[in-house]
């Protein structure tokens, strides 16, 4: 079973775009927002979009150097800003 980052009073379906193996991929928003910096974007946030391939699951993503200490919140805040969207949990 796949770890995740969960806050205690995250919705469910917050924590199964937490898991490990959850991938996303960035929406029309999102590929404006890396062209045009519109938005007041964390560093973090700015680092995840631009990571964000619609195939790389959350683990590797974490692993290759995005910080897992708030990536939990960096997450949830593009999903609502309609940046990113959630793809699936990668099967093995």
């Amino acid at each position: 079973m796949a770890s995740a980052i969960v806050k205690p009073s995250m919705p469910a379906a917050a924590a199964l775009w937490l898991a490990d193996d959850a991938v996303f991929r960035r929406t029309r928003e999102g590929q404006r927002e890396l062209v045009s910096e519109s938005h007041q974007l964390s560093r973090q946030e700015r680092s995840f979009l631009s990571s964000v391939t619609g195939h790389t699951p959350l683990r590797v993503l974490l692993d290759l150097g995005l910080q897992s200490a708030g990536a939990g919140d960096a997450i949830c805040r593009l999903v609502e800003l309609g940046m990113i969207e959630f793809v699936q949990e990668r099967q093995e």
